[in-house]
C-alpha cells in the first residue's frame, strides 16, 4: 500500500500557466511518524485555514472590498512565510512552485492594497490643508485613482482565473498531506529558528537605514508566521512573543508606508504640469517625514519587548 500527494506544477506560457499533475510517493510510515513528533498537522491546518481564506474572500475582493483585499494578501504572506520555514521538510519543487505562484497573488494584492492605503492617507492629509494648497492637491493625487483603477482591474482578472484556482485547490489538497520528503523537526524548533535569524540579521534602530528598517520588517513578519505554528506547542509564551512581534510589524508598518508615500508625492510632483502643486507637495511630504520620525523614535522599546518575548518563547 502506499500514500501519493497529488501536486500541480506548472510551465507558463503567457499570462496563464500551463499544469501538469504530478505524484509524489509516501510511505504510510513515514506519514505515521510525521503526524506524531514532526511540522506535518500544524501546517496542514494552517494551510487549510489560509486556503479557505483566499476561496472565501475573492469574490469581495473581486467587487472591491478592500478588506478582503487587505485579508487576501495576509493570507499569501503567511503562507509564504510557513512554507519558507518549513520547507527543509518538504518536497523542493512543490515549495518553489507554491511560493511562487502565492507571490503572484501577493503582487496583484499588493498593487491594490498599497494604492488604497496611499490614497486614503493622502487624501486625508491633504483635507487638512487650507488656502490655494487645498485646492490644488486633489488634482496632484488623481493619478493615484487612475494607477488604482489599472491595478484593480489585473487583480480582479487574476482571481477570476484558472491559475488561481489551481493554486487554491493545491493548497487544500495540500492540506490534507502535505508533500513531506522524509525530514521532520518540531514546530518549537522552526519558530526559534526564524527567531534567531531575525535577532542576528535585523538592523532595527533609530539610525537604520530606510531599506534597513524595511528587510527587518519582512523578517519580524517570518518569525511571527512560524510562531502561529507554534502556539500548541508554547502556549502563552508564543502568544505573548506573536503579540509583540504584530505591534513591531505594525510600528514598521507605519514607517514603511510613510517612505512610500514621499516618495510617490515627489514622482507626482515632478509629474505635474502645475507648477503651483509643488508648495501643496512639499507640505504633505512634511507629514510623511513627521511619521518617519514618530515610528524610528518609539521602535527601541518596541524591538527590546519584542526581544525579551522571543527569549522566554524559545
Amino acid at each position: 500500500m502506499w500514500s501519493g500527494t497529488i501536486w500541480i506544477s506548472s510551465r507558463r506560457s503567457g499570462s496563464d500557466a500551463v499544469f501538469n499533475l504530478r505524484a509524489r510517493v509516501i510511505s504510510p510510515g513515514l506519514m505515521a511518524t510525521t503526524t506524531r513528533r514532526g511540522a506535518m498537522p500544524e501546517l496542514g491546518a494552517a494551510m487549510r485555514t489560509q486556503a479557505d481564506a483566499l476561496r472565501r474572500l475573492a469574490p469581495p475582493a473581486r467587487l472591491g472590498d478592500p478588506e478582503s483585499v487587505h485579508d487576501m494578501r495576509v493570507a499569501t504572506r503567511r503562507l509564504r512565510s510557513m512554507l519558507r520555514a518549513t520547507r527543509r521538510m518538504l518536497d523542493p519543487d512543490w515549495v518553489l512552485f507554491v511560493r511562487g505562484e502565492l507571490a503572484w497573488v501577493g503582487d496583484l494584492l499588493g498593487a491594490v492594497r498599497e494604492l488604497d492605503v496611499l490614497g486614503a492617507t493622502l487624501s486625508e492629509d491633504a483635507s487638512m490643508l487650507s488656502g490655494g494648497d487645498a485646492v490644488v492637491a486633489p488634482g496632484l493625487l488623481q493619478p493615484l485613482g487612475v494607477e488604482r483603477a489599472a491595478a484593480f482591474g489585473q487583480m480582479a482578472e487574476g482571481l477570476e482565473s484558472t491559475r488561481f484556482e489551481r493554486l487554491v485547490v493545491t493548497l487544500e489538497s495540500a492540506s490534507a498531506e502535505p508533500p513531506w520528503n522524509g525530514r521532520e523537526q518540531r514546530v518549537e524548533r522552526v519558530a526559534a529558528k526564524e527567531f534567531r535569524r531575525l535577532r542576528k540579521r535585523a538592523r532595527l534602530n533609530p539610525e537604520a537605514s530606510n531599506a534597513a528598517l524595511h528587510k527587518g520588517r519582512i523578517r519580524v513578519k517570518r518569525a511571527r508566521y512560524a510562531a502561529e505554528l507554534a502556539v500548541d506547542a508554547r502556549g502563552k509564551r508564543a502568544a505573548k512573543f506573536i503579540s509583540a512581534a504584530k505591534n513591531l510589524q505594525d510600528l514598521l508598518g507605519e514607517h514603511q508606508d510613510a517612505v512610500i508615500a514621499r516618495r510617490r508625492l515627489r514622482d507626482l510632483s515632478l509629474a505635474s504640469k502645475r507648477p503651483d502643486t509643488s508648495l501643496a507637495a512639499g507640505r504633505l511630504i512634511e507629514r510623511q517625514e513627521q511619521r518617519m520620525h514618530d515610528a524610528r523614535k518609539r521602535l527601541p522599546a518596541s524591538w527590546k519587548r519584542l526581544e525579551k518575548r522571543g527569549r522566554r518563547a524559545w
